[in-house]
């Protein structure tokens, strides 16, 4: 199962959704989605985006947990 931290990544860089949005042109569905687990797919935009946004890599945004 792949899990995403978006939604902690956030906390810890105290931004909300608009700021995310805003800053990365992401749009705030599709930052809830991952934010909330609904997603079904990301675009590498989307995570190069955010691992710029946020200075990370994309292990620090996705995760794989075995079931």
């Amino acid at each position: 199962m792949i899990k995403c931290n978006l939604r902690g990544l956030m906390a810890r860089n105290n931004v909300n959704i608009q700021t995310v949005a805003d800053t990365t042109g992401i749009s705030r569905t599709t930052i809830s989605a991952l934010c909330n687990g609904y997603s079904r797919g990301v675009h590498l935009d989307t995570l190069d985006k955010l691992c710029l946004l946020f200075d990370c890599t994309v292990g620090d945004i996705l995760e794989y947990r075995k079931e």
